[in-house]
């Protein structure tokens, strides 16, 4: 009977935190100096298949400069938040696979198979349980949660709140 061998390549487990955390810097970066290099007028959207217009208040070049600022570092920490858990993820999945080996796999089912069925398991954990799963299977636990939440309260307080720090931003000590 031949033997399925899987080698799992641990740089893959850092990939997506390392690519999230790559483009939300890029991203903002660009962004923010584009944003600082003059007036920001109401932009327009000419030329594209969907057009609409949404009417507000009328905005000052720095209300919309600080809303815009405000929106993009939102949108660079959640993506690096994404990035971050869909790294613990696939080490979730690598640790599964190595403390439990498949038995027996059909000659119909695929590699693909064999990781989405453990995939989808460790997806639907909530963050604490799934880093505690993946600090289950070290050696060394990785401990970090209290900089993911910060992520987490940063992003926030800038998407739900305009950037304005509110008691609920604040931890024990009242330090945001």
């Amino acid at each position: 009977m031949p033997t399925l061998q899987i080698i799992l390549n641990r740089g893959a487990v850092a990939a997506s935190a390392q690519r999230a955390a790559m483009v939300s810097i890029d991203v903002v970066a660009a962004a923010l100096t584009a944003f600082a290099e003059g007036y920001l007028s109401k932009p327009t959207m000419p030329d594209q298949f969907i057009q609409f217009q949404i009417r507000g208040p009328e905005m000052t070049s720095e209300e919309r400069r600080t809303m815009y600022e405000n929106w993009l570092l939102a949108k660079g920490f959640q993506e690096l938040a994404r990035g971050v858990r869909e790294s613990l993820e696939e080490a979730a999945v690598y640790l599964d696979l190595i403390s439990n080996p498949p038995k027996r796999v059909s000659t119909s089912s695929t590699l693909d198979d064999l990781f989405e069925s453990r995939r989808k398991r460790v997806s639907r954990l909530a963050f604490p349980k799934l880093l505690a799963t993946v600090n289950a299977g070290l050696t060394s636990p990785v401990s970090f949660a209290l900089e993911f939440l910060s992520i987490q309260k940063v992003r926030n307080c800038l998407e739900h709140r305009g950037g304005v720090v509110r008691k609920e931003d604040l931890d024990g000590n009242g330090t945001p």
